[in-house]
């Protein structure tokens, strides 16, 4: 279909080649010499030109993009080929690549989720967008998604991406509702996916377990082996079912509706009962024949993960059907009462039709009590049917130990469930070893999900609230003491669940590792005792250590230290009493001593008032002229005072300053006043004109001017 935006056209589209990915090569011998070089270099050349090829669609501007992903078809087959062939997180920890392979595998993988999620925006700026119904009608009739290449990217990177996923595909079906009808034929592709799996299990491990292999091939009787590699090759892919849908229903948790439609609830626990009971039967038998060890213990590990997100997505699909409607009820109070009554009915009915599952209704009832939930329907005040609880329970549990005490507070008349006697000293240990099979891989995929890190924070639980916790992990973990538990429990922060699968998966740190598991002495955690640091001791300074760090030292010197304002000019005795020379001086005086004096005030000795008469009259008689000089009476005024000024070779400089001082002010009279006034001479002239303006104001200026053009003078 093509596009309405005239700036997405075929026309922009380029044809280009793209590189399809290949699985790299793997290092799975103890020397690393499984392929050889050039098979190395081949794969690195193939991934640098598909880094190329990622990259320049990516740098595309916007209607170049959309028009090669609308119109390209090769560039959607060159991502189909990484999404479809890239390793799934279950089987990173068997990838052994070498450090260059590996890096640019990373790099390819970001590219595609990248190039994916630009697909699915349909506003990348404010002046780059599309509508939503266009970008809904583009994305679902060019078939630049479909609901099993969702799945796929939940898969690859729902555990490292998953808020980006989660508003991606938010995005995807907001935009197209038609996905939601997709969405129903994909469950019954899982379901026809899931009888494929039963299909040949039954075919193949029939004759295992003693039924005839003969089988006829035109005519002929051939007997069929079902190998350990075929074996292998049917529980991957059961394994990758099951983890694509428990990723893709974790992301977009509104599926669950049309998978509860459908029935899921009660498919997976039939698929359940009848394929991983048969599974780990054959590895048991296989066991005994010494087969190829790596191989089992790999299958162990992929039936124990697919086991587990089973079970997960059984109880996804009910939490986001039942409970969580059960648990909040609805908006209006009148019908709030058969609403939660309607869902109440829905749960009940799911496990009276699944009760005859038994290996499905245990592992449930380790990853999620069945008593918890009565309990929090109990505390809402619903009632319980306490005969379709009772048959439940008897379900559930096999013996009267394992029957929660609680059961009776969850009953309205007092029901118990009958109790069927059984030998349970053998099945009762195994029972609980496949339960710690159920349980390794379950918390290391939530870890993932939300990116979280154990540490070595508690909860502070009292020993009335932390003893069922350590009870619970034990029946579990039969082999280990109480104490060892409680340790690991204080590591986890009181998480039975890590505690088990850091155990079974032997990912305990290493203190707990060198613990010895079994002792049995009273074992009492060791307060922590946290260091005395202060603040100070914790600060950091550029005048650490100096001679007024207080905090450090203790010979301060306080006479280098001045309290109050300090005087800026200190007199010039004030260093006399810190001298050692006048302590000297002072010694050496009291050591001869020293001689007093009478004060005489010399100004003050004469007394009487002074006479000044006389001062200024010319007294006595003229100094006596010698002989040979003649008598010149010599003139008042000298040279100096009568010689003229106006020419002086320099002029004082004060008179100069004087004159430029008087000049500056007479430029800058209006100084010191507001914005625009003027000197008082300038005001008085104003006044005055503005008085007089009438006797010779020129109000005739322009005509005046036009006298003046005319005579040429423009």
């Amino acid at each position: 279909m093509a596009s309405e935006d005239p700036y997405i056209h075929i026309g922009f589209m380029e044809e280009r080649n793209y590189v399809h990915f290949k699985p790299p090569p793997e290092l799975t011998d103890d020397t690393g010499q499984d392929y050889s070089l050039a098979e190395e270099e081949e794969w690195l050349e193939m991934a640098w030109f598909l880094e190329e090829d990622l990259h320049w669609v990516l740098k595309l501007p916007y209607h170049r993009f959309w028009s090669q992903a609308i119109y390209d078809e090769s560039l959607h087959k060159c991502l189909e080929s990484y999404i479809s062939q890239a390793t799934r997180y279950y089987d990173l920890d068997n990838l052994c690549l070498k450090p260059e392979i590996m890096k640019a595998v990373k790099k390819i993988h970001k590219l595609v989720f990248l190039i994916y999620l630009r697909m699915s925006t349909c506003k990348e700026s404010k002046n780059f967008f599309m509508k939503p119904e266009a970008f809904g009608d583009i994305i679902y009739d060019n078939y630049i998604f479909d609901v099993p290449k969702i799945m796929d990217l939940c898969v690859l990177y729902g555990l490292s991406n998953f808020q980006l996923m989660t508003k991606m595909i938010q995005n995807i079906f907001t935009t197209q509702p038609k996905y939601y009808e997709d969405l129903e034929n994909t469950v019954n592709c899982v379901f026809e996916a899931f009888n494929i799996i039963e299909e040949k299990l039954s075919k193949n491990l029939q004759e295992m377990q003693g039924s005839s292999s003969l089988y006829q091939v035109n005519g002929v009787n051939v007997k069929i082996e079902f190998s350990l590699s075929s074996f292998h090759d049917v529980v991957n892919y059961n394994t990758d079912v099951i983890a694509t849908l428990h990723a893709f229903l974790e992301i977009f948790s509104e599926a669950c509706n049309v998978f509860f439609q459908s029935g899921a609830a009660l498919r997976l626990a039939t698929f359940y009962e009848m394929t991983f009971p048969s599974i780990e039967k054959e590895i048991g038998r296989r066991n005994k024949l010494n087969e190829n060890e790596k191989i089992l213990k790999e299958i162990k590990r992929k039936v124990s993960l697919s086991k587990t997100l089973l079970v997960k997505v059984f109880r996804k699909i009910i939490d986001f059907c039942c409970i969580q409607h059960i648990i909040f009820g609805n908006s209006s109070e009148g019908s709030q009462k058969s609403y939660t009554n309607v869902y109440l009915e829905r749960f009940l009915d799911i496990f009276m039709e699944i009760t005859t599952y038994r290996s499905f209704l245990k592992d449930y009832n380790v990853l999620f009590p069945f008593e918890n939930d009565t309990d929090l329907f109990n505390k809402k005040g619903l009632n319980l049917d306490p005969q379709r609880l009772s048959y439940i329970f008897c379900s559930i549990h096999d013996n009267e130990e394992s029957i929660p005490q609680t059961f009776l507070t969850s009953t309205v008349h007092g029901a118990r469930p009958k109790i069927r006697k059984k030998d349970t000293s053998k099945n009762s240990v195994s029972s609980l070893r496949e339960a710690a099979d159920v349980f390794k891989e379950d918390n290391y995929i939530a870890t993932n999900m939300s990116n979280g890190i154990s540490g070595l924070e508690t909860n502070g639980l009292t020993d009335i609230e932390k003893n069922p916790l350590v009870d619970s992990v034990a029946e579990i973990l039969q082999e280990c003491s109480k104490e060892f538990i409680e340790k690991c429990l204080q590591y986890f922060n009181n998480d039975g669940d890590r505690v088990i699968d850091a155990y079974v998966t032997d990912t305990l740190p290493d203190y707990l590792k060198n613990l010895n598991k079994t002792y049995d002495t009273e074992f009492k955690p060791e307060p922590e005792t946290k260091p005395n640091c202060s603040v100070l001791e914790e600060r950091k300074s550029v005048f650490d250590n100096d001679e007024f760090d207080v905090f450090r030292r203790d010979d301060i010197n306080l006479e280098n230290v001045h309290f109050g304002k300090k005087n800026k000019t200190p007199s010039k005795y004030e260093n006399l009493s810190k001298d050692k020379e006048s302590e000297f001086l002072k010694k050496y005086v009291l050591a001869y001593g020293s001689e007093e004096t009478d004060f005489i005030d010399e100004p003050n000795l004469y007394e009487d008032e002074y006479d000044d008469t006389y001062d200024s009259a010319m007294v006595g008689l003229k100094e006596p002229v010698p002989e040979g000089e003649p008598d010149v009476d010599v003139p008042e005024e000298t040279s100096e005072s009568i010689r003229d000024t106006s020419k002086d070779f320099c002029e004082n400089p004060e008179v100069i300053r004087e004159r430029r001082e008087q000049r500056r002010e007479a430029k800058f009279a209006a100084r010191g006043n507001h914005r625009g006034a003027a000197s008082n001479d300038q005001t008085h002239n104003r006044q005055y004109k503005d008085r007089h303006k009438a006797s010779s104001g020129n109000h005739n200026r322009r005509k005046q001017a036009d006298f003046k053009k005319s005579r040429g003078m423009y």
